[in-house]
C-alpha cells in the first residue's frame, strides 16, 4: 500500500494494513542465513498526517514471526509489537564521496520516494529490526545432542555427556595441569 503526500486530505490518511507473508517472499533478508522466516500473523494500523508543519506517519505494528530455534530447530515464534513515529522528509540530493555526520534524529525519520510512503516496506524493515539474533522456541531449550542428533527437550539419551573429541584432547590435558599447578602453588 503507497500513500502519495501530494494526494492526502488535509485530515491525513488512516491505514489499516494486514501484513501478508508476500513480505518476506523476495527478501534477501528471510534467508541469508538459512534460515527461512515466515509471518504467522500481522496487522499494521495508523495515520499519515501532517503534525506541527510537518508530515508523520503514527502506527502500531504487530506480527507473529515464525523461525528455527537455535538450538533445537523446531519452530520459535517471535510476538513483535512496535510503535511507530516518524517524522516524513524528502530524499537528500546525493552528496560528495567522504564523510558524513549522522543525525541523531534519523532514528526516528523516514526518507520519502518521490514524496510517497510504502506501508509495506515500512512494514517490512519495522519486522527485521525487531527480531532477535537467536530465535529460542523457549529460554530453556536443551538443543540437540551433540553425538546422537536427538531433541534433548523431548527425549534423554545415553550418550557420554564429558566426552571430547578427541582433537581437543591435548587441549583439556594442557586446562587439567594448569589447574593442578595452580592447585599445588597455591597449598605451598
Amino acid at each position: 500500500m503507497i500513500i502519495q503526500l501530494d494526494k492526502m486530505g488535509l485530515n491525513g490518511e488512516a491505514f489499516d494494513l494486514t501484513l501478508s507473508e508476500a513480505i518476506f517472499s523476495a527478501d534477501p533478508l528471510a534467508d541469508a542465513q538459512g534460515d527461512p522466516v515466515s509471518l504467522e500473523d500481522g496487522r499494521f494500523q495508523g495515520t499519515v498526517a501532517h503534525r506541527h508543519g510537518a508530515p508523520r506517519l503514527d502506527g502500531i505494528l504487530d506480527a507473529t514471526i515464525r523461525r528455527s530455534c537455535v538450538r533445537c530447530l523446531e519452530p520459535a515464534d517471535s510476538v513483535i509489537r512496535a510503535e511507530l513515529s516518524l517524522k516524513l522528509v524528502p530524499q537528500p540530493a546525493p552528496q560528495a564521496a567522504g564523510e558524513t555526520e549522522m543525525d541523531p534524529d534519523l532514528t526516528h525519520t523516514l526518507e520519502l520516494v518521490d514524496g510517497r510512503v510504502d506501508l509495506v516496506e515500512v512494514a517490512r524493515e519495522t519486522v527485521f529490526l525487531q527480531l532477535g539474533l537467536r530465535p529460542l522456541c523457549q529460554p530453556d531449550c536443551e538443543g540437540l545432542c551433540p553425538t546422537c542428533g536427538i531433541n534433548r527437550n523431548l527425549l534423554e539419551c545415553d550418550c557420554a555427556a564429558g566426552s571430547v573429541d578427541p582433537r581437543l584432547e591435548p587441549l583439556r590435558a594442557l586446562r587439567e595441569s594448569q589447574i593442578q599447578k595452580r592447585k599445588s602453588d597455591g597449598q605451598s
